[in-house]
């Protein structure tokens, strides 16, 4: 049986995602203090006073990292993702991570080697990577949808977003990036159950050797390890790293959740739309869009509307009439349909903070890419 992961105390709050892994233990994380990489904030949030009891008294199993944007007369004045950690937190956490542990790192190879290992965890949306050696060991290894070839979505230049600074990646020592490079010194180890065969390096400017798996970069984000609280972090452009952020499977493609779809309204009509981690840590519902090519959106066309990537049944939003579905597409990983059409997100929607929050700008209708046209969904 399928059990949230997140129980929201407020009944109106709809799911953000689920797991097959029942929720025990059972832990309260209060909303009160958050600590990040750079300190501590006991200022409470006003922002989307319609989550803020959901976030105040989130019930979860998996830690999850969560953010906060604290206005100040209409204007954002803090915009950093921040690390929701107690030591009792750490704790259950760690009973979690062990009871599913399953790699190993093989000693005497990595004796012999500086070769960074990938591992595999049995995690909540099934079998994942992480971190199989140095500080970070047990922690998931995420990719990013704009990363593809030699173009990176994220990279180590510095943004402001909501008038702060902002740096999506660096080295793995990082104190200042967001999702700090899974980096090595020599060539990768692959722990059991990860092919060799899909590991490699990427030399970057400002990040070091970079370990890459089937082509994929990787990077960390969790404080926790077996904690996995970046999936889904829908960053397109704010702040602008021009894709999502995935979990990624032993077989090398991106891991997706069951999540739910909702609704969006862009100038006065109602879209169909998909609930994302946004830039800020928060629920955002962003919009979904069809392909007239169907599922056939892949390479540099896939940069630029990242497949919705799926599993299972979606949670649903009220008053929403029609069939979720999932589509197999040709390397394996699967795709959210709905109606039958594949879903996809664009990777650089218009999100603005305005006096009540996020909005979004669905500038994504109408976009032609590799033949084909994109086009928002009625609901």
């Amino acid at each position: 049986m399928n059990m949230l992961v997140y129980q929201a105390e407020n009944a109106g709050a709809i799911p953000l995602a689920r797991s097959n892994l029942p929720l025990t233990p059972i832990l309260d994380v209060m909303g009160a203090t958050a600590i990040s990489r750079r300190g501590t904030s006991t200022r409470s949030s006003p922002w989307l006073p319609t989550l803020a009891a959901f976030f105040r008294r989130v019930r979860i199993c998996r830690v999850a990292s969560r953010s906060r944007v604290l206005h100040k007369g209409g204007k954002v004045s803090y915009f950093t993702k921040r690390k929701m950690w107690s030591p009792a937190v750490a704790v259950v956490a760690m009973a979690c991570v062990f009871s599913a542990m399953s790699f190993t790192v093989p000693t005497a190879q990595a004796a012999a080697s500086k070769g960074s290992t990938v591992g595999v965890l049995a995690g909540p949306f099934g079998p994942m990577l992480v971190a199989g050696s140095g500080p970070s060991s047990g922690t998931a290894l995420y990719v990013i949808t704009s990363d593809h070839g030699s173009s990176f979505g994220c990279t180590t230049a510095k943004q402001s977003v909501g008038g702060q600074p902002y740096v999506c990646t660096g080295p793995s020592t990082s104190q200042h990036a967001d999702w700090p490079a899974y980096t090595t010194t020599g060539t990768p180890i692959a722990g059991p159950g990860v092919k060799q065969s899909m590991l490699g390096e990427v030399d970057r400017k400002g990040v070091g050797e970079q370990v890459t798996y089937n082509g994929h970069p990787l990077y960390s984000f969790d404080a926790i390890p077996g904690s996995p609280s970046g999936e889904s972090w829908d960053e397109p452009s704010l702040p602008a790293d021009h894709g999502m952020w995935w979990l990624l499977s032993p077989d090398g493609v991106p891991v997706g959740s069951e999540g739910t779809l909702s609704t969006v309204t862009i100038k006065g009509h109602a879209y169909l739309g998909a609930q994302v981690i946004d830039g800020a840590g928060g629920v955002l519902s962003v919009p979904v869009y069809a392909y007239s090519g169907g599922a056939a959106c892949a390479g540099q066309c896939a940069v630029a509307f990242p497949p919705l990537y799926a599993q299972g049944s979606p949670g649903l939003a009220t008053g929403l009439a029609g069939t979720a579905g999932i589509i197999t597409r040709s390397d394996g990983s699967q795709q959210r349909s709905w109606n039958g059409k594949a879903l996809y997100v664009f990777g650089d929607e218009g999100v603005a903070i305005g006096k009540s929050g996020l909005t979004v700008a669905g500038n994504g209708n109408g976009v032609k890419e590799s033949g084909g046209t994109f086009a928002l969904i009625p609901a």
